[in-house]
């Protein structure tokens, strides 16, 4: 074979490998705008929904899906400094009270005022865990909504809406197993089709708490996975300190 067929042999290998290149930076780029665009229309479709329901049956969702968070709270916060559960059910009375007189906006303000000191967990404070602290806050971030709506208000709420994606990040840093992998979506899943289910009636039903109850369940048993999680805590510390020694 002489060098100019060896010249021509790579030069069309050269192009295959342009070519391939080519095709999988927009095969990339057409799938990055897909999955925007998706998350862009569901937002949009959420939006649709929830300005289509009148004030009660926005406070009605929430106070449901706050229920779901007050398991997160009250599982993985219990034991902390900052963890009143009896202050967050204050809230949610106080919610309850909203969808019946409207918005008492002043008890909001001092409610608010008065959770951030008792209850509110933060993420710098040294009593910290991470999967009550969205939890711990949603409460004060749907009232601060409530408030004085807005729309970049709502997206924060829904936003920080997400308390499976934080256990299952934690899960998979310690190897612990979940009986699914996909919670976070099938709870997004399950708002929109609450948010459906208000929408078709005209005035919240007399028994909407006990009717809606099943939206604020939590989708696996938080209590067994916390003591799977506090187990694998342990087994990572005693590795740590092992590893330590043999190399002293």
């Amino acid at each position: 074979m002489n060098g100019d067929n060896l010249l021509i042999i790579a030069c069309l290998l050269a192009a295959a490998v342009i070519g391939i290149l080519f095709i999988a930076a927009r095969v990339k780029k057409k799938t990055y705008m897909t999955g925007t665009d998706f998350i862009t229309e569901q937002s949009h479709f959420i939006r649709s929904l929830w300005t289509t329901l009148p004030e009660s049956h926005q406070l009605a969702f929430w106070h449901i899906c706050l229920r779901h968070h007050r398991m997160f709270y009250d599982v993985f916060g219990k034991g902390r400094h900052w963890h009143n559960s009896e202050l967050f059910d204050e809230g949610l009375t106080l919610l309850t009270k909203a969808i019946y007189t409207g918005i008492p906006v002043q008890q909001f303000s001092e409610f608010m005022k008065k959770y951030a000191e008792n209850a509110l967990p933060l993420n710098d404070d040294d009593d910290f865990e991470q999967l009550a602290v969205f939890p711990g806050t949603m409460l004060y971030t749907v009232m601060d909504y409530f408030q004085e709506p807005s729309g970049k208000k709502l997206a924060d709420c829904f936003l920080q809406d997400s308390p499976y994606d934080d256990l299952t990040a934690e899960a998979n840093d310690f190897e612990v197993s979940l009986p699914d992998y996909d919670l976070q979506n099938k709870m997004d899943s399950l708002q929109v089709e609450f948010l459906k289910e208000l929408s078709t009636f005209e005035r919240l039903p007399d028994d909407w708490e006990r009717r809606l109850a099943h939206y604020g369940k939590p989708l696996l048993d938080l209590h067994k996975i916390k003591i799977e999680l506090e187990n694998a805590y342990i087994n990572a510390e005693v590795v740590k300190m092992e590893d330590s020694e043999a190399k002293k």
